[in-house]
């Protein structure tokens, strides 16, 4: 599933800007594609998509954004659980990617923003597409160890196949719960995003592709690539909250390794108390 929030052949690159991130501006990108973590549900994105294209002063930015095959309760899901495997997703961006180059020519670049799995996701896509790529910008990335995080270890019961059939059954008990209570829960929520809560809530199949990939998470993303940031450092920007418990101590390694750099403010730490889950929570941007 995807939205384009503008249309038309930019010609600007434009890096993103979130709170204290810099903005940057250069010429030879032509697009900007932002992928969602887990779940990949683009509606979460969309008040910090709009308020990034509304912080545009090319007046030529064009983003699509891409959730996740099967996350969406509104789209009929796919047949196949291996229709939304984590490698599913990966080739699904990739072949986005393949479609807008031949929309914009073979000169066009490409400027990738990933968050959270998207980050790993959107590294996966540079290994096979690097010509295409101009920059990447990896928001709170989770690129390593994700079972050996703090939420991983928590969350680790949620993602095997008993687990992943019993939550998916407890939704159609969810359905009966008024939106009043839910708004309680999650107090600090917007209400359009409680709403798109609800709606994962209220889909079986969406809760079980979310869990299954998940768990095929704990998995894939292992050892940090180190090999794979040093020889792209001069893509890569990246954007960590101050306290992440999706994110390993694996990331003291990747900020060992790119410093001390000229360009250090490639790497952000946050200030701001900024949660990993920074789309859903009312922030200013």
């Amino acid at each position: 599933m995807s939205h384009t929030l503008s249309g038309g052949q930019p010609n600007a690159k434009v890096i993103l800007q979130l709170s204290s991130f810099s903005s940057y501006l250069h010429n030879g990108c032509t697009d900007s594609s932002s992928f969602p973590g887990n779940p990949g549900l683009l509606d979460f994105y969309l008040p910090f998509l709009n308020a990034l294209y509304q912080k545009d002063t090319t007046t030529t930015l064009a983003i699509l954004a891409i959730g996740h095959i099967g996350h969406s309760p509104v789209i009929s899901a796919p047949q196949s659980i291996d229709s939304c495997s984590l490698p599913s997703q990966v080739e699904s961006v990739a072949r986005a990617l393949d479609a807008l180059k031949m929309e914009y020519g073979g000169t066009a670049k490409f400027a990738l923003v990933g968050h959270s799995i998207g980050a790993w996701i959107s590294l996966q896509v540079l290994k096979s597409r690097q010509p295409d790529v101009s920059a990447i910008f990896l928001l709170f990335p989770t690129i390593s160890n994700i079972a050996n995080t703090p939420n991983g270890k928590r969350l680790s019961w949620a993602f095997s196949p008993t687990s992943i059939s019993i939550l998916s059954l407890l939704s159609r008990f969810v359905k009966y719960l008024p939106t009043y209570i839910l708004c309680t829960i999650f107090r600090g929520w917007p209400l359009s995003q409680v709403l798109v809560l609800q709606r994962l809530l209220y889909s079986p199949s969406s809760i079980a592709a979310a869990l299954s990939m998940a768990g095929e998470e704990m998995i894939a993303v292992q050892g940090l690539d180190l090999i794979l940031l040093e020889e792209h450092r001069q893509r890569l920007w990246f954007y960590y909250a101050g306290h992440d418990d999706w994110v390993g101590p694996e990331k003291h390694k990747l900020l060992s390794s790119f410093y001390p750099d000229e360009r250090s403010q490639r790497i952000v730490q946050d200030k701001f108390e900024i949660p990993h889950a920074f789309c859903i929570m009312a922030r200013s941007l």
